[in-house]
Parts: C-alpha cells; structure tokens; sequence
C-alpha cells in the first residue's frame, strides 16, 4: 500500500533551521503503560497501599474521573496529613518506580530500540533536532540515545567527539547549566529516572531538599497540567522561558501527542503565536492515530495558522509510525549518499531518492532495512578499521574511540571535514542490493546480509585496501551468532569485498579477507580454506559464488 503524503519535512532532512520535537504518550504506545491502564488498573491498589501506610482513608474514584484528577485528591490528602514528598509516594504505589516497561534497558543486542525511538536518536547525533520534549515519565528515548552512543551527562564523562556525545535531560533549575554541546531533553512533567534519584537520596537523609526538588517535577495533577498559576518555582519559569525561545522561528513536530491535557504548553505557545514560523511547509506536523479537531490539535494548529489537512500526519491504520520514521531514515540516509556519488551512480542514486518521494514500506522494506541496519553498520565497521582519517580539535579519531559494546554506535552520515570513503563505499554496495531478489533480510545479522533462498550469510568487507586488520566491527554480527547458538539459519558464508569509483577490489585481497573473517569466527564449520567463499557486487542478489 502507497501513503501519498504532502509533507516532504524539510527542516528535518534539509533545512538550516532545525525543528523541535514533542513526544506524547502516543510515542510509546503498546510499550509504556498508558494513563488509562495507570487509573483503572493501578489506582485502587495505589490508594490501599496508601491508606494502609497512612491511616488515611481516601473515597473511591468515580466513573469522570481521570488519573490526573485522582491524583489530584489523592496528593492534596497527603499534604494535609503531612506526607512527606507525596509525589514520589504516590509514583511508588503505582509501581513507576518497578515497573520495568518505564525503564527500558540497554541491550547488548542490535536493533532491540522500537524503531522510531532508535531514529529519533540517530537524527539526534545526525544534529537535526534543534531540542526535543518528551512530556512522557517513560525512558524510552533515553535509552535509545544511549544505545546509539550519546550519554547522560550525569552517567559519563567522554572524549571530545566531533558529534553530539551527551545529553541532559532537563527536569530541575540546576539542569539548565550545561554548555552548548550537551543536547537537550526537556521533560517537564518529570521522569522515572529523576523519581528513582529522588527516592535514593531520601534513603540517604535527602541532602539539601534534593527528593522535594525531584518529585516535584513529578506533574500528575489536573490543575498543574491545565495552568500556569500551579506553577511559580524558578524551575517552571525556566522550562515556560524555553518554550518561547527554543520554538519561535523553528517547525514544530509533534509525536503521539494529543495535545489535550497540557493546558499550560498550549497556553505558552499561544503567547508567541506571532513569532511561530508559519510560512513553511513543515512548520507544523502533527504525526498521531487520530486527529483531534476540537480538542488540542486544533488549537494547536490555529496557533500557527493552519489547517488540519496541513498539518496532520495520520499513523497506524496501514502505516505505522516505524514506518514513518524508517522511511524518513531512507531518504535522509540516500540523500547524504548522493553528495557523494560520483559518475553514474549519481543518477542510479537520485533514482532511489525519487522512488522513495512517496512512502511505500511494501515495495521499501530493503531500502528501510538497509538504512537501519546495514549502513550504520557499515559505517562504524569502517571508522572501527582505522580507515577513516578524520582529526577533530587537532586530535585524530582513534579506532578505538568507536565503542562496539554498543551495537548500534551511530557515526553521523552528515559528519563533514574528511574524505568518506565509508560513505563512498557504501554506494555500490547499496546499488548491488537492487534486484529482483526479494529473499536478501538485512536485520537477522547486523552488519551482514542474509540470502535467505539459499541460506547464504554475506559479509561486505572493504576490498579496497589490504589495511583492514582490525575486524572487531563485526562483534554485533557475531553476537548475534551466539545468540543464535551457531550458525543454525546458515548453510554457507560468502566474503563480498567492497571497492568504490576511485579505489576498487585488488586483485589479492579476495583470499585474506576470507582468512581473517574465518579467524573472528572462530568456528569449525568454517574453519577449513575455501569453507567461506568470495563473491562479488553482481552476484549479491544473483545467487552465484566465485
């Protein structure tokens, strides 16, 4: 099925003037408990957890009301009572703290992200977000972010890299004071993390009010979501003052959010709805299951003087918000190709970029694939083998600065300054992979392409130099073995050496290449000369081995 879409969203692929994102509940969608599980099934248990700990006993909640407005009630008969920090109490009882679907963890296995959280990241290292706003307690971005090789500030001190290494998340006054090159996170209804740190230091006396500090960015209650005089600390006139500076003049994209509850951000927006972008296609983009015309979404796009047909990007009915954010992937990712392609390759590649104008993930799929999986791979392979020449503050890039317990470390495509032969690369390799061959699954081995007619494990090596000596850019290919337990979906490896317009295949790098690849497997299957063949370009999609 074809999507016919009229957003081509230029400030996130193109533009100078990159957006800001809003995620909602929406984004998490299926993953995270959503409110409506947290009020039917959590807060009767909440409210006799409470009521044991307390001697309090609270009324039932009626059939109107709604999580925030319980919780409303249920906070404002702690404070009487003189509960200390009842926030985080009541997070407690509703298991935030436990709950493991709040608090994905890193995997060491590739591609385990849900992949819209996975590319909203990556295009946070690519630096095309100009700030994101998660208005989810869940921690599924920032999982994604640290999956791909950007770290909270509070987590790790790295190296100066040339690409955004760190992020902040903002949820208190003093998480403002960071430099420029720490991306930022806002999350002004707080976070399971900041409540986690918030309980840890009430277990260790609460040194200098910092559990209060915490839980009270904690925002569960229908007045605070409703209203900006709820709100007076420092705190909330610092996240209210970056609303009107982070988005006036930029796109805004929203992600899953209904824009119904949070009164205050639209009231916000509202206030500077004359220095809000309007002129642009993709001034505003409303990506959601539903639309909600009399509810935020039409609010929202009055403020910036549109229409819903404008505007709205409808997810989930034949076409997932993956989907879209794969796609989105694709055409980015085969853009950046483009600025290096040289001769004909030139027009075979614009050939894709128009093919991929209008979403199709069925006739897509290999090119979605190859952009999440196989690229990405074969980028960081690249830089891991020391063949990337790249100096930043005077310093050259160590091979070893690329992290491969991460599987999915992310090397931004856009990253300018040196010669790309990853890149350059990269393009006859894409190119080998259009066929009519639909059984090549570029997912089931990172790095690796499966041909599945006839179980065939292909492995692209660079054949352009016989320098390649370190191939532990492989280790999420061979993890994925283990996990495997062997090679039980393979009957056959096959080397596919690499070569560009400007340096292609030497003659003698066929047989060592193979050599090495059957060291790092370091299995008897394979162990034995001529166990793993060579093939070349041609035959990826053809079947035949050389």
């Amino acid at each position: 099925m074809s999507i016919n879409l009229q957003h081509v969203f230029p400030s996130l692929l193109e533009g100078t003037s990159k957006p800001v994102l809003i995620l909602g509940s929406g984004a998490s969608y299926g993953h995270a408990p959503n409110l409506n599980d947290l009020f039917t099934k959590k807060c009767q248990d909440a409210e006799e957890k409470l009521d044991c700990c307390s001697g309090i006993n609270f009324s039932a909640p009626t059939a109107d009301d709604n999580l925030y407005s319980w919780a409303e009630s249920i906070i404002e008969e702690l404070e009487k009572n003189g509960i200390a920090v009842p926030k985080l109490r009541i997070a407690e009882k509703l298991d935030l703290l436990s709950d493991m679907r709040w608090q994905p963890q890193i995997s060491y296995r590739a591609l385990q992200n849900l992949a819209r959280h996975r590319v909203i990241a990556r295009f946070v290292r690519e630096k095309r977000w100009q700030a994101i706003w998660s208005l989810n307690w869940d921690t599924y971005l920032e999982t994604a972010l640290e999956s791909i090789g950007i770290n909270s500030v509070i987590d790790a001190t790295l190296n100066d890299f040339p690409w955004t290494s760190k992020y902040k998340t903002f949820v208190t006054e003093e998480d403002y004071d960071v430099p420029d090159s720490v991306f930022k996170l806002h999350k002004p209804h707080g976070c399971v993390r900041s409540l986690i740190y918030a309980r840890k230091a009430l277990n260790e006396g609460n040194p200098d009010g910092i559990a209060e500090r915490l839980s009270e960015r904690f925002l569960i209650t229908k007045s605070e979501m409703a209203s900006l005089a709820k709100r007076t600390t420092n705190q909330d006139h610092n996240f209210y003052a970056n609303i009107r500076e982070a988005f006036s003049g930029r796109s805004l994209y929203t992600l899953g959010w209904k824009a119904d509850a949070e009164g205050y951000l639209l009231k916000t927006l509202e206030s500077v709805g004359t220095q809000l972008r309007t002129q642009n296609d993709d001034s505003l983009c409303v990506i959601n299951r539903s639309y909600y015309e009399t509810g935020g979404h039409g609010r929202l796009a009055t403020i910036y003087g549109k229409t819903k047909e404008q505007v709205y990007i409808e997810v989930e009915k034949g076409f997932s918000t993956d989907d879209l954010l794969l796609w989105l992937q694709a055409k980015y990712a085969v853009a950046q190709l483009l600025k290096w392609a040289k001769n004909a390759k030139k027009a075979e590649i614009q050939l894709i970029i128009n093919n991929l104008n209008t979403p199709n993930p069925a006739m897509q799929r290999l090119i979605y694939d190859w952009a999440d999986c196989l690229l990405p791979a074969w980028i960081r392979f690249c830089w891991r083998a020391g063949l990337i020449n790249y100096h930043h503050n005077g310093q050259l890039i160590s091979p070893h600065d690329i992290r491969m317990e991460s599987p999915d470390e992310h090397i931004p495509l856009s990253l300018g300054g040196a010669e790309r032969v990853d890149i350059e690369s990269s393009i006859p390799l894409l190119l080998s992979l259009i066929g009519e061959d639909a059984s090549l699954d570029l997912r089931k081995y990172p790095g690796g392409i499966y041909r599945e007619k006839d179980r065939t494990l292909i492995v692209p090596l660079p054949g352009w130099t016989t320098e390649c000596n370190d191939l532990a850019g492989l280790k999420p290919l061979i993890d994925e073995v283990k996990q495997n337990r062997g090679f039980g979906y393979v009957e056959r490896i096959a080397v596919l050496p690499v070569g560009y317009d400007s340096a292609p295949v030497i003659d003698n790098v066929h047989y060592m290449l193979s050599k090495k690849l059957s060291t790092v497997l370091n299995t008897l299957a394979f162990a034995k000369e001529g166990a793993i063949a060579v093939i070349s370009l041609d035959e990826v999609s053809g079947g035949g081995h050389a």
